[in-house]
């Protein structure tokens, strides 16, 4: 009895498989094409529009579109991405989110305090004058004074150290706004 089973389900394996895939209609199209270089291309431009869907959000297809005869079109017409202005690259300094390559090229920034509090367990709380807000996430026997001239540099896995201008001293440091 058990080798009739293990039989009907090594015959019927193969059958489920093939019954699960679905061939896709611009795939058939392309297999009907009767000249040799025109089904080649339209072979290449499924691959290609298949290979470049994986690899983009699903929100932003390119429409692949098969004439009668065999020759393919793709809409690749796409704005480029404006640089951001270095301000607003120095205004997003410290901010948790996917860089650009002006963003990777400010590695620090220096700023005067418009406000600078202790909190508890040693930890301080600032503002620049810039509008950013970061706090410390280490104690630190530094003190802090409005007015003073800070650099805040970018680290190691997107960590940020914080100093007076003038000292060797640093404290880590986290944007919080």
């Amino acid at each position: 009895m058990k080798n009739w089973l293990v039989l009907i389900t090594l015959l019927l394996t193969p059958t489920m498989a093939l019954a699960n895939n679905v061939v896709d209609p611009l795939l058939w199209g392309c297999s009907e094409i009767d000249d040799d270089d025109k089904r080649l291309s339209c072979f290449d431009a499924y691959i290609k529009q298949k290979s470049a869907l994986q690899s983009k959000p699903a929100k932003d297809p390119q429409p692949l579109v098969l004439n009668s005869n065999g020759d393919h079109t793709q809409n690749t017409a796409k704005p480029l991405p404006q640089p951001a202005p270095e301000s607003d690259v120095k205004q997003q300094f410290g901010l948790e989110h996917k860089k650009t390559e002006e963003e990777k090229k400010v590695t620090k920034i220096t700023s005067t305090l418009t406000s600078a509090t202790k909190k508890a367990h040693n930890k301080w709380s600032f503002t620049l004058d810039n509008g950013q807000k970061w706090r410390t996430i280490e104690a630190t026997t530094t003190s802090f004074k409005v007015g003073q001239s800070v650099v805040i540099e970018r680290g190691m896995f997107n960590s940020f150290s914080l100093k007076k201008t003038g000292s060797n001293r640093t404290v880590k440091v986290k944007r919080i706004q």
